[in-house]
């Protein structure tokens, strides 16, 4: 998973920052006082800042607006074991829902802190209200945007990014339909994407362009 994370992260032009940011934790990981406490540091709301206008830039380039932000939900991805004397969880995952709001407009996104020996990533993945997993999503992305090249919005466009994401239909609690749009130099490009998880949690998508 860490390292499907980090060929993101390269995807995304971003950079680790150094472990030294880190305030000291025991083996409690993502449990102990210290790291509670860390994720409301004032790092920690510039790595949220810097990544949500990472986000603009892709999403609403012309927004110059510094945004305004709360989280919705905020838990650990992956339960991690820290060994004794280590500062920073190893191979953990953070995963967080944030509302923003900049010129006029307010987004869901979905944003991931990752945690490893190196450092600490901070990046927002999946703009709206997906209920897919974060496993799901880091393969369900490219895969939507694969589809939506085909697409003739993106013949003459380079740059393609999924701008919104909502369940559209549930028909139980495990099988469901999300409607995501895709972005193409201005153009909106529609999916429909059923998705189904197993006994094992694993989850399985299928996807339909719209039109």
């Amino acid at each position: 998973m860490i390292r499907f994370l980090a060929l993101i992260l390269t995807l995304f032009g971003l950079f680790l920052v150094p472990s030294t940011a880190f305030a000291q934790l025991n083996d409690e990981g993502f449990n102990a006082p210290e790291f509670q406490s860390f994720l409301g540091s004032e790092f920690m709301e510039r790595m949220r800042r810097e990544a949500i206008q990472r986000s603009m830039a892709l999403h609403q380039p012309e927004c110059l607006e510094l945004p305004a932000f709360e989280l919705v939900s905020s838990e650990p991805y992956d339960r991690i074991v820290m060994p004794e004397g280590i500062e920073v969880p190893l191979e953990g995952i953070w995963v967080e829902r944030v509302r923003t709001t900049a010129c006029e407009e307010t987004v869901t996104e979905n944003m991931v802190h990752t945690f490893t020996d190196a450092g600490q990533q901070t990046f927002a993945l999946v703009r709206g209200t997906t209920e897919a997993d974060l496993n799901t999503q880091l393969t369900l992305v490219p895969a939507a945007i694969e589809i939506a090249e085909t697409h003739s919005y993106a013949a003459e466009c380079d740059i393609i990014h999924v701008a919104d994401s909502h369940v559209s239909t549930r028909y139980t609690r495990t099988r469901w339909m999300e409607r995501w749009k895709a972005s193409s130099c201005g153009e909106t490009i529609r999916l429909d994407i059923m998705l189904t998880t197993a006994s094992d949690s694993t989850t399985t998508y299928a996807i339909d362009l719209i039109d």
